[in-house]
């Protein structure tokens, strides 16, 4: 029997490797599972059997963030970045991420822990290519496909129902800190899948980079998407507005900032959709009406 075995997927890494990895390393359905990113958490939650997992990460039942805290409840314990209290449970399988402290993840493997880390979070493709590989890890590979397939269906049939323009709408995201989301990011897919222009983007901003107040009114966007959790976006609009910069944009002066639930928003699971869906009903108001 294989006594531990280490699942490590880095960005460049194909999914027919990763298959082969999980094919030979598994060597029975792991039944003690910990997950230690919300995303794992959220994927875990709704493809796997929640007897079989032992712990989530502290984001799970943080109603800003999450999007399962009712299902969180029933999970017996919250893992932190801890490598005692973690292995203190006997895991048969841990989930990590790239961004996971290195030296825990030294610290697992050394425990000769099982450990499975995501590094993908670039895209819809991305999130879809985790859902496969936790399905394959944890024995559920149908339950994952379903995932994924319902994904896709979702997808499409918010594409759909949005008009067709001569001139797409154009879009900027801002966050705190005066970032936004540029290409290689899952902000730029979500634009895409709703026919938008992401404007960082096609100004050649990658990945998650600081815009200037100079940026900002050079590029006139149409619509500025932010996000904030419920019951704060008045006050976080308050506070946008207080930039000049922002200020002065036709998008605010027209009443055009756009806000996302921020479980939404930061989502890197299959609730992905449910921002993409609230940001289509924001930049086309006619879908906020049911169709037949």
């Amino acid at each position: 029997m294989l006594k531990w075995y280490v699942i490590c997927l880095w960005v460049l890494s194909g999914l027919l490797a990763a298959e082969e990895s999980l094919k030979t390393a598994l060597p029975s359905l792991p039944q003690r599972i910990v997950s230690q990113t919300l995303a794992t958490d959220e994927i875990l939650l709704a493809i796997c059997d929640p007897k079989r997992l032992i712990a989530l990460s502290i984001f799970s039942d943080d109603p800003h963030y999450s999007n399962v805290v009712e299902q969180a409840k029933h999970i017996p314990h919250q893992v932190q970045d801890n490598v005692e209290s973690i292995l203190a449970l006997h895991p048969d399988l841990i989930f990590v991420a790239s961004y996971s402290r290195a030296e825990t993840v030294s610290l697992l493997e050394a425990a000769q822990t099982p450990v499975v880390r995501l590094s993908r979070f670039e895209s819809i493709l991305d999130i879809e290519f985790n859902i496969q590989l936790i399905g394959q890890s944890i024995g559920e590979e149908n339950r994952a496909n379903q995932l994924i397939k319902k994904m896709k269906i979702d997808i499409q049939t918010i594409r759909d129902r949005i008009p067709t323009f001569s001139a797409p709408p154009r879009l900027i995201s801002y966050s705190p800190g005066s970032y936004t989301a540029g290409a290689h990011t899952i902000f730029d897919d979500m634009v895409t899948v709703i026919k938008a222009i992401n404007l960082a983007k096609e100004k050649g901003i990658q990945q998650h980079a600081k815009i200037s107040d100079e940026q900002i009114l050079a590029w006139q966007p149409d619509f500025i998407v932010t996000h904030a959790k419920i019951g704060d976006w008045k006050q976080t609009r308050r506070k946008l507005l207080e930039n000049p910069a922002i200020a002065a944009t036709r998008a605010a002066q027209e009443n055009r900032i756009i806000f996302i639930d921020t479980r939404y928003f930061v989502s890197a699971s299959q609730y992905v959709i449910l921002g993409i869906e609230a940001l289509a009903k924001e930049i086309y108001p006619q879908l906020q009406t049911k169709g037949p």
